[in-house]
């Protein structure tokens, strides 16, 4: 398919601007196929799991229900491939419940443009669509699991894929045609509203920032040899610290030495480890 796209003649000044998009879109085609490979062959937490049906699996059952529900609605969903199966059945109305916002948009598109009303652009949303499930596929197959933070990009696709339907014509851009478009941007903005800030994660458990750096600067001040403490920048049982130098928690002048004011990485790293510090300019 692609030696076809590049192999297309330019028969004249109308079909130009066409020729160069159809070899942009096979450039792009072919950069996203390396680095799909590239990522595939990796290996990252528990390896690579080359299994496209698996994956698929998951969009259908997770992704799409979260990004069109949001997290609270579908938390139960996002757990490992032990419990989805009993998670997934379960929670089979939320499930059911989202593929019916994706049907009802395909379902209102056509109608409407039967009727005259819209003008879908049918072959972007489809374009957008296969890489939202492409995207999510290559990144959870890569890795070998799933996680939320892997649903941003496919959302954005998922949603684009969605306003490329109901899209009116110029004769009621402003009358009957635009209320589908209306009442999509309806729904994203209270399941967005309703899932801008949730309790229920990882990074909730988090020790306090303000209480961490308070702690850090006692530390700094009743022992002066110190010239930098780490604090905890996550949860306890992830491996997640920020090094904050000591000079910034004591207040006053800075002392350096040279282009160095504090040696970070000799403060706190373990014993028997070595590495070089990091300059850092005195201004």
């Amino acid at each position: 398919m692609l030696a076809r796209l590049f192999a297309m003649p330019e028969n004249g000044p109308t079909n130009r601007s066409g020729s160069v998009g159809r070899r942009a879109v096979a450039l792009g085609a072919a950069a996203v196929a390396g680095a799909a490979v590239v990522s595939l062959l990796r290996t990252s937490g528990t390896g690579p799991r080359l299994d496209p049906l698996w994956a698929v699996g998951r969009y259908a059952g997770w992704a799409l229900p979260e990004s069109i529900l949001g997290f609270r609605a579908t938390r139960e969903l996002n757990v490992s491939d032990a419990r989805f199966a009993d998670a997934l059945s379960s929670n089979v109305f939320v499930v059911v419940a989202a593929w019916l916002v994706v049907l009802l948009a395909v379902a209102v598109a056509v109608v409407g443009a039967r009727r005259g009303l819209l003008r879908p652009r049918w072959a972007l949303a489809a374009v957008l669509a296969a890489h939202s499930v492409g995207l999510l596929a290559l990144q959870i197959m890569a890795n070998g699991w799933v996680s939320q933070r892997y649903l941003l990009a496919p959302s954005m696709l998922l949603f684009a894929a969605l306003v490329a339907l109901p899209v009116p014509t110029t004769e009621t851009a402003t009358s009957l045609g635009t209320l589908p478009l209306a009442g999509l941007a309806a729904l994203l903005l209270v399941t967005g509203a309703a899932n801008f800030r949730s309790n229920d994660t990882n990074r909730h458990d988090a020790p306090r920032w303000t209480e961490q750096v308070r702690a850090a600067a006692v530390r700094c001040n009743l022992d002066r040899t110190l010239s930098a403490v780490s604090v905890r920048g996550g949860p306890a049982r992830y491996p997640s610290y920020v090094v904050i130098p000591c000079h910034e928690l004591r207040g006053g002048p800075i002392r350096c030495d040279g282009v160095t004011c504090v040696n970070v990485y000799a403060a706190t790293r373990p014993a028997g480890r070595s590495r070089p510090a990091e300059p850092r300019s005195p201004g």
